[in-house]
């Protein structure tokens, strides 16, 4: 799994992809996730990203990072239990993008 740490939104490409860039681990797929949830417009977390922007249909909080390349990352923004070994860390916030674009240099094959 690649996770961009360096923005600020932690983020990782989603299934189903509209668009995403080729990579060397499987896309996480938040269906099959029993701990994966999309926040509320509503939520403070949502409040405090930079442009947070409001999905229309569902009422979940939405982000987008760009890049100096013109790369960007767009949509849910969301809550998910990460796994570090044997450590759990729940509830932590991050962006699952179904819309990664651009080259995304020194992201493709950096596995966590």
């Amino acid at each position: 799994m690649v996770l961009d740490t360096g923005s600020d939104v932690v983020w990782l490409q989603c299934a189903p992809c509209k668009r995403c860039y080729s990579q060397t681990d499987p896309v996480f797929d938040p269906r099959k996730s029993s701990s994966f949830s999309s926040l509320p417009c509503s939520s403070l977390l949502c409040r405090h990203l930079d442009s947070p922007r409001c999905s229309s249909k569902s009422k979940t909080c939405l982000y987008q990072v760009s890049y100096g390349d013109g790369s960007f990352t767009f949509d849910d923004f969301s809550t998910e239990t990460l796994t570090f070994r044997r450590s759990k860390i729940p509830k932590v916030a991050l962006g699952c993008g179904h819309d990664n674009e651009g080259l995304f240099v020194g992201a493709v094959g950096e596995a966590c």
